[in-house]
């Protein structure tokens, strides 16, 4: 911090800045004016904290420089001195905000006391600027936070029982008003014309939020939009009583408007008949809807309502598991990822990280983990590798981690292991 001492007594000025520890007070720096114009000169130069000035100076008085300095906004606390207890000065001092207003000689108790009132000011003052600063963060990012929030509800990342999800809006900063609404999932399916190359996708995204936001507001709707992937979007409908006919009304004038603006084609998906559900609820939603929209071979733009029988679940997710568990044997030794593996099986990657999980207990990366320190082992209880080719072999491009991968999950190095194996 910055003090800053003012009169037009040479010796006075000096007397205060060598009688007190100012370091003890927190401040860095004590810089010193003799005049109204030499401290103003200092005030457009330095952020000045606290200012000790004497009131009678001539070419500008201590009123006269502290008017200046609350016209100018500068954040600073006053504390006058004066050999003169006049009335007068008193109450202009105190209207312009000035923190005391002590006589020469001042005593050091009275001034150690100003100023522990001063800084006590500067730190109120502070607390109030965070507050209004966090404030306005937490207003000016609620819309990515909410949408932060359902991207994890969605990929399962929050599971979606009521406790879980209190936990996750309480981290997030969001009310837990989200969980007493009702919502119609709708999933948006959008494939951008690869002949205009003036929309880009950032761009293409933007207007295609507002547009959304816009026509299903005008509705008086209250849709939550989620960017899912560059043309998948989840819309989280919120009414708790208006009939599906009139969403598909609502969705179909939107789909109108999407298609007089943007190039391409839309195509809206939602639930027939029961698709009204809580947030507990909206996971499962989409995972259906995402399934069916990933395997609709339809060019037809419009709302697609597909009926119960074409809405595959997690029950009949058996034989797609089992393909995916013989990929990934097949597949050990390569560089796996989620979209590999779905491109494999012709499912989106989110749904099927979450159809794994959900039907495995695992997610892919620890299901994969888990099968090459298998994989390691059987090779290490055979010997003749190295510890670095059974790595290499077993899809651990860095020896380090594979060590540590290894003896997470067996309690031993593969060193140790190879040594009591054989």
């Amino acid at each position: 911090m910055t003090l800053l001492i003012v009169d037009d007594e040479y010796y006075s000025v000096e007397n205060l800045k060598n009688k007190f520890d100012w370091v003890s007070f927190g401040f860095t720096d004590v810089l010193c004016a003799y005049s109204m114009s030499q401290a103003q000169r200092i005030f457009e130069k330095e952020a000045v904290h606290i200012m000790i000035c004497d009131v009678e100076m001539p070419h500008g008085s201590g009123l006269e420089l502290l008017q200046w300095v609350r016209e100018k906004k500068y954040d600073t606390e006053c504390i006058f001195l004066t050999c003169y207890a006049r009335f007068d000065y008193a109450s202009s001092a105190l209207k312009l905000g000035s923190v005391d207003y002590l006589l020469k000689p001042v005593e050091t108790d009275a001034l150690q006391k100003a100023l522990t009132n001063a800084l006590s000011r500067l730190h109120q003052k502070e607390e109030v600027h965070l507050d209004k600063v966090h404030a306005r963060y937490w207003q000016n990012t609620e819309s990515m936070r909410t949408s932060q929030f359902w991207l994890n509800v969605i990929h399962g990342n929050i599971l979606s029982e009521s406790d879980n999800l209190r936990q996750a809006l309480s981290d997030a900063h969001l009310t837990a008003d989200i969980l007493s609404e009702h919502y119609y999932p709708v999933l948006l399916s959008c494939s951008k014309s690869t002949s205009d190359a003036e929309w880009k996708p950032e761009l293409f995204e933007y207007a295609l939020k507002n547009i959304l936001d816009e026509s299903l507001r005008c509705s008086e709707l209250a849709p939550a939009i989620i960017s899912v992937s560059h043309n998948e979007f989840l819309i989280l409908v919120i009414s708790n009583d208006m009939l599906q006919s009139d969403l598909n009304e609502h969705l179909g004038n939107a789909c109108s408007a999407c298609c007089r603006i943007l190039p391409g084609q839309f195509r809206f998906y939602v639930c027939k008949d029961d698709a009204l559900c809580e947030a507990e609820s909206v996971a499962d939603r989409y995972s259906s809807l995402s399934l069916y929209m990933h395997n609709d071979v339809s060019t037809q733009s419009g709302i697609r309502r597909p009926e119960a029988a074409e809405l595959k679940s997690f029950d009949d997710a058996g034989p797609v598991i089992d393909s995916v568990k013989e990929y990934i044997k097949k597949h050990l030794a390569d560089d796996l990822n989620r979209n590999d593996i779905a491109s494999a099986v012709y499912l989106s990657p989110d749904y099927l990280s979450h159809m794994f999980h959900e039907k495995t207990g695992k997610s892919l990366t620890s299901y994969i983990t888990e099968k090459r320190i298998q994989r390691a082992q059987k090779m290490l209880s055979k010997g003749g590798s190295s510890v670095r080719d059974i790595a290499i072999a077993c899809g651990f491009q860095n020896i380090s981690y594979f060590s540590r991968q290894f003896k997470s999950c067996t309690g031993k190095t593969p060193q140790e292991y190879s040594r009591d194996a054989n």
